[in-house]
């Protein structure tokens, strides 16, 4: 009766030994350090004429060799045609088991032009640019990573003002391992096993542009284009002349004339601070009291003193502010009357 308790607290014992041992087994993705002296000696133990003797033993040792492995995760962002520093952000991870530097390089393709394009490392990986946080000069070592480490970096770009709706450009980034704490770039040995020394062995995956073991990785991130495309359409009716009224009028002089201006957002952002300007015409007087402006669904009279907040006609000039036009539909429409000279 006192086998149970023991055979239940080895078993605990067992269990929690293994889990241990998986759970330090599986943080340590990098594996036995580079450079780690492996030992194993053997013991042979025999007797003469039921006399020990001296035991014989053999060691043999060999150095863990340097597993080159990287990867790279990457994140695109959406931007406004003509923006300015705008960032995409890459996270380099090292999977191999020694400390490499890394050189960073990028390229970029697509329907619209980069200009200003600029390599940061984020010292404080959040993501933005902070002080301190200065250009990286191509084929330097950005950083130091230590096995399991992570470093993160950020290309800055700004977009060209022509780039449409919808439009994408993609960035990519390219790593390239280099020998710790220089600018050499690692190469993988080829001489054949030598316990004694510490090899490199190409063990990564390919990117988006480069092959298996070959100790670089490329990522790709996108600035895709999210814009307002407005679409703008002006008619004229004739309302009434001064013979025939509203029954068949005719655009004689005295005859009033109804600008219809209708606008329509099509794009996928809205299109925010919209301001419509038109001008009276040569010939025609504007029919004071006439601007209207549909933006819910229905026509709403607008004051159109000078400096009033949503109209106003200066002059010849009629300013109309329709604020924002929602993305995949939004619409709105303005009106207004004129008499023919």
């Amino acid at each position: 009766m006192h086998y149970a308790p023991l055979s239940r607290f080895l078993g605990t014992a067992i269990a929690l030994f293994a889990t241990v041992m998986f759970a330090t087994e599986s943080a340590d993705a990098a594996g036995t350090a580079a450079d780690t002296t492996i030992s194993n000696t053997v013991t042979l133990n025999y007797e003469v004429d039921s006399v020990a003797q001296t035991p014989v033993t053999d060691t043999v040792t060999f150095k863990v060799d340097n597993r080159i492995d990287l990867s790279i995760a990457s994140s695109g962002a959406t931007v406004a045609p003509g923006a300015t520093g705008r960032l995409l952000s890459y996270t380099l991870t090292n999977e191999g088991n020694a400390t490499q530097g890394y050189s960073i390089a990028v390229s970029d393709s697509g329907p619209f032009a980069l200009s200003n394009v600029t390599i940061y490392l984020d010292i404080n990986d959040d993501g933005d640019l902070d002080d301190g946080e200065t250009a990286y000069t191509p084929g330097q070592n950005i950083a130091d990573v230590a096995a399991d480490g992570t470093i993160q970096i950020l290309v800055e770009a700004d977009i060209a003002a022509g780039a449409t709706d919808g439009q994408a450009n993609v960035v990519t980034l390219t790593a390239t391992t280099l020998d710790a704490a220089t600018t050499t770039v690692s190469t993988e040995d080829a001489d054949g096993d030598d316990p004694s020394l510490v090899e490199n062995v190409f063990g990564d995956g390919a990117g988006a542009t480069d092959a298996v073991e070959d100790g670089l990785f490329s990522s790709t991130a996108s600035y895709t284009v999210a814009a307002a495309t407005l679409a703008l359409t002006k008619s004229s009716a004739v309302v009434s002349d001064p013979f025939n009224g509203t029954t068949n009028p005719l655009r004689i002089p005295g005859a009033r004339i109804r600008y219809t201006i209708d606008i329509a957002n099509s794009g996928s952002d809205d299109a925010d601070s919209v301001v419509l300007t038109d001008t009276i015409p040569t010939d025609t007087t504007y029919v004071a009291g006439t601007i209207e402006v549909d933006i819910t669904g229905g026509y709403v009279a607008k004051t159109d003193a000078a400096d009033a907040d949503e109209a106003e006609i200066v002059g010849t000039t009629l300013t109309a502010r329709l604020a924002t036009l929602a993305a995949s539909g939004g619409t709105a429409s303005v009106r207004f009357d004129v008499t023919l000279d």
